[in-house]
């Protein structure tokens, strides 16, 4: 199996970055010209600027967000279990329900939930995925979210692991909840 959907895709996608494929009929090989085509085509620095601000704001959202809800999650003393679950809901969802949720939400027409709540502070509709130089923004907000429960999960694990005492001693000292989460919470997570 692993042969199969690993491995022979792989294989088999490298050949065909080699060839002008065609879908019904030979595809006939090649070599670089492919590559060249990519690299030389105008439009080519700005996809790739395109790509590094995606994947660096998919990766420090990625990262902070779970953290930082776990910091709540912790910290809340009702409704923690119905929370939790609420945030580990999208995990759960998968990929194709993910997408008609936020389908929803970035409907250009003022039926779109985000449209709608921008209407009462008088704005007009916002075509949100159409827009250049918003849409990155609004691409990596859905996979974040789907992914941050699960994240976010295993960080209140790890803040179970964090010694009480470390607390009451800054509170001894006078630290305030900032300084505690900078001090004791971050470096205890840090492994």
């Amino acid at each position: 199996l692993v042969l199969v959907w690993a491995y022979y895709p792989l294989v088999r996608g490298s050949l065909m970055a080699f060839q002008e494929v065609r879908l019904l009929g030979g595809s006939r090989f090649v070599g670089v010209e492919n590559f060249i085509r990519v690299v030389t085509n105008p439009m080519f620095m700005s996809m790739v600027s395109a790509t590094v601000q995606f994947v660096a704001a998919t990766l420090l959202l990625g990262f902070f967000a779970p953290v930082i809800l776990a910091v709540l999650l912790a910290e809340a003393r009702r409704f923690s279990t119905l929370f939790r679950v609420i945030y580990y809901a999208p995990h759960l969802l998968g990929g194709v329900v993910v997408l008609f949720v936020w389908r929803i939400f970035y409907m250009p027409t003022s039926e779109g939930l985000l449209n709608h709540l921008i209407g009462f502070l008088g704005l007009g509709p916002v075509r949100w995925l159409e827009d250049p130089l918003i849409n990155k923004w609004m691409l990596v907000i859905p996979g974040v979210w789907a992914t941050t429960g699960a994240a976010c999960l295993i960080y209140l694990a790890a803040l179970k692991t964090i010694d009480d005492e470390l607390y009451e001693a800054a509170d001894m000292d006078g630290a305030g909840a900032l300084r505690k989460v900078m001090h004791i919470t971050l470096p205890s997570l840090k492994p």
